[in-house]
């Protein structure tokens, strides 16, 4: 009786080890899995990330400079905020590595008249730099935007960085901001010294018509 009860145990034993023996194919899919989870966990940063920046730059210029500080606490970024037609900028930027810099741009939405009125000025205007008509509101206003930013982007100001650093441009905006803020990717792309991380941008209306839109879908 002990020699079949030990049979028996040995062989269930052994199905056991077979059972739980992992084969090739669930190997691979532990490591889909993983990379899955990873880049699920990623996009949820990069998405609370692009809501934080949306959100702050509807706020006063103090608490823009804290909200960045607080939210990167380990990073030494400069942070400054910029009015260009009744529209407000939050700019951070911090050196990112050897000869490059990360410059992120939030951009501010309809939060007054004559963010309205910039609205209503819905006549789409040909622009010869970009190739496409384009909403002549919200251009005037990334126009506005590029010059002010020149100095961060081109060199030139205390903070800026010198033409031979990349930067590497982080758009975002919220509303009107998310129009202007795709619009200042389209008249800074042609830059060779800035690259667009990207742009990120939320209930944003059209800022193009449909060639418009062909000619810039790879942004």
């Amino acid at each position: 009786i002990n020699a079949e009860y030990g049979n028996r145990l040995q062989l269930t034993m052994g199905c056991c080890c077979a059972r739980s023996a992992k084969r090739p194919e669930d190997a691979v899919g532990e490591k889909l899995s993983a990379m899955k989870h990873r880049q699920q966990a990623e996009l949820i940063h990069q998405t609370s990330a692009a809501m934080l920046q949306c959100w702050l730059a509807y706020q006063a210029p103090d608490e823009i400079r804290a909200g960045i500080q607080q939210a990167y606490p380990n990073e030494r970024r400069s942070v400054t905020v910029l009015s260009t037609d009744h529209v407000q900028l939050g700019v951070d930027k911090f050196e990112s590595g050897e000869g490059e810099r990360t410059l992120s741009v939030s951009v501010r939405g309809t939060d007054n008249p004559a963010n309205v009125l910039q609205d209503l000025e819905a006549l789409f205007v040909y622009d010869n730099h970009l190739g496409c008509r384009v909403h002549a509101g919200f251009r005037r206003v990334a126009e506005d935007a590029v010059a002010k930013l020149e100095d961060d982007l081109a060199g030139g100001g205390p903070n800026g960085c010198s033409p031979e650093e990349t930067v590497h441009l982080r758009l975002y905006g919220h509303s009107e901001g998310g129009a202007v803020a795709l619009l200042i990717g389209m008249l800074v792309l042609s830059r060779k010294h800035v690259k667009i991380s990207t742009i990120t941008t939320m209930g944003q209306p059209m800022v193009t018509d449909s060639c418009g839109a062909d000619k810039w879908e790879p942004l």
